[in-house]
């Protein structure tokens, strides 16, 4: 049997050409990782909403260590099809002292390239949060590595991971859901 990365929920709005997929984390257990956690000093941890549930939080932390954590997704998570534009949101709690500078998000395309992009970087956030990710088909992105580098998404594209900086070395974030919505309206 599979196990997805996520619990899936959508809700389609017809009427607004929006598709809205609402996320919560599963313990995916063993498959959600963070990158050189040991050396780093980081930590990951699972919370379920309920005691025995598979949906929940994810909270990394921080104890002394690099301040850049990564958080990987083995296989990658594939973004779902899209006419012209894409925004991904994530709800983010920062725990009482701790300063979130940026979360990055990294795509891998179908040649191989990974493609990057951040979350407002240059500010500090604490308390809750939601960063914000969009990019359209013909994006050109100023970020990228890996294979066949064109600083274009070449569709189908996979999440593979977010890196998550703190400022200082000690703190802990708390990831709540995951919001995708392909071809999103204009905020007013």
């Amino acid at each position: 049997m599979k196990i997805s990365l996520f619990v899936f929920v959508a809700a389609l709005m017809p009427f607004m050409c929006l598709a809205e997929r609402t996320e919560r984390f599963n313990s995916y257990e063993a498959k959600l990782f963070l990158a050189q956690a040991k050396q780093r000093g980081h930590q990951l941890t699972f919370v379920p909403d309920e005691p025995g549930k598979e949906t929940g939080i994810w909270r990394i932390t921080w104890d002394g260590g690099k301040n850049i954590a990564e958080l990987l997704i083995p296989n990658g998570f594939k973004l779902p099809d899209f006419r012209q534009k894409i925004r991904i949101e994530m709800d983010i709690e920062c725990a009482k002292g701790t300063n979130l500078l940026s979360a990055d998000l990294r795509l891998l395309d179908s040649t191989g390239e990974v493609c990057a992009l951040n979350s407002r970087r240059g500010n500090r956030y604490t308390g809750k949060i939601t960063a914000v990710w969009e990019f359209t088909k013909d994006q050109n992105f100023k970020m990228a590595w890996g294979q066949n580098v064109n600083h274009k998404l070449d569709l189908p594209a996979a999440i593979t991971n977010w890196a998550f900086l703190i400022q200082g070395n000690k703190g802990e974030i708390t990831l709540k859901e995951l919001r995708i919505f392909t071809d999103p309206q204009p905020a007013k």
